[in-house]
């Protein structure tokens, strides 16, 4: 009895032995795979995989980008039909040089994925082809200047038409259809038939000759120019600031010239009055750059046919006009005075 009970428990043992070598085994095998795995995952290159969000988010934006290259190529092929301005073209120049950059970086963030790869070296393809078209185009230098005066001008006039409407929203301030004047279409500035300024418009002259005052001096000559690279990249110079009077319908045309001149007249002597430095700011040729004009009743902003109509008519426009260069010369000359100023 006493054997079989030894047996039994030795066979028992034996069992438990062996159940304990197969446990042993498997932890020993699946750490030897663990140990592999670690092992391949440290020769994968953490630069040659890319995850899924981020691959969506590049393809994205290459898509984006092959888009604004079509428009670009479109544009460039406009210009060799004579169809595109010189102002779209400089911008087309700078779209260009932003794709060729932008296009770079997307390669930066796209890893080894071959399919992204394929994608950018494609667009970089488009790409340079694009700049080799721009680099064939000629530009008149007279033309490019010009058309980057109008577009600092545009600028000047969207910044100032900012500052008015701001402060005054009843004027009714806009840029002219023609990016060179403000004109204020909103309140009258004048009762009918009167070149007196009305009730409440004195303060707001005075208020828009100090925003003038604040910025002719990076676009002017004389003792007040303050000329910078970075308020007048374009070396745009005023030729003069023309404050044009203007009238409803009402009164005969002869009578309304002289209303809308005599409206000017009054416009100008507030804003002097107010700040004396306006009439000290020069064009080119060292003369005073403000002036005055009347036009009566020929250039209205909306029709005479209701009391609001002829109220917005009733009004004062400022124009600035710029210098026109005749020559490369000319536009050397005016790049020299204002680096005169500007050198310390």
């Amino acid at each position: 009895m006493s054997n079989a009970r030894h047996h039994a428990r030795y066979g028992d043992e034996e069992d438990e032995s062996a159940f304990i070598s197969m446990t042993d085994m498997t932890v020993s095998i699946l750490f030897i795979v663990l140990i592999l795995l670690a092992f391949f995952a440290s020769q994968l290159r953490p630069e040659q995989t890319v995850t899924v969000s981020e691959y969506e988010r590049v393809v994205a934006q290459l898509d984006e980008r092959e888009a604004q290259l079509r428009v670009a190529q479109s544009a460039i092929e406009d210009w060799t039909d004579g169809t595109l301005d010189v102002a779209t073209l400089l911008r087309l120049r700078e779209d260009v040089l932003r794709l060729t950059t932008e296009v770079t970086n997307l390669q930066a963030r796209a890893g080894r994925s071959e399919d992204l790869e394929q994608d950018i070296v494609v667009l970089r393809e488009e790409l340079n082809r694009a700049r080799t078209q721009l680099s064939l185009i000629e530009v008149n230098p007279l033309e490019m200047y010009n058309s980057s005066v109008a577009q600092e001008r545009e600028n000047l006039l969207t910044s100032l038409r900012d500052q008015i409407a701001e402060e005054f929203p009843e004027l009714g301030v806009r840029v002219s259809d023609g990016k060179d004047a403000l004109q204020f279409q909103g309140e009258g500035l004048f009762a009918s038939g009167s070149p007196r300024l009305s009730a409440g418009s004195q303060i707001k002259i005075e208020r828009i000759a100090d925003l003038i005052h604040a910025v002719l001096p990076c676009y002017t000559m004389g003792p007040q120019s303050a000329y910078d690279a970075q308020c007048n990249p374009s070396f745009a110079i005023v030729e003069a600031l023309q404050i044009e009077g203007h009238t409803d319908s009402d009164g005969s045309a002869n009578a309304n010239v002289s209303l809308s001149s005599q409206r000017a007249a009054t416009t100008y002597g507030a804003m002097i009055s107010h700040q004396p430095g306006l009439n000290i700011h020069q064009n080119f040729t060292d003369q005073p750059v403000l002036s005055v004009a009347g036009y009566g009743e020929d250039r209205p902003v909306t029709l005479n046919s209701s009391p609001e109509g002829k109220s917005a008519n009733r009004r004062i426009d400022l124009r600035f006009i710029m210098l026109r260069p005749a020559s490369i010369e000319d536009i050397d000359s005016i790049k020299d005075g204002f680096l005169r100023l500007d050198a310390p």
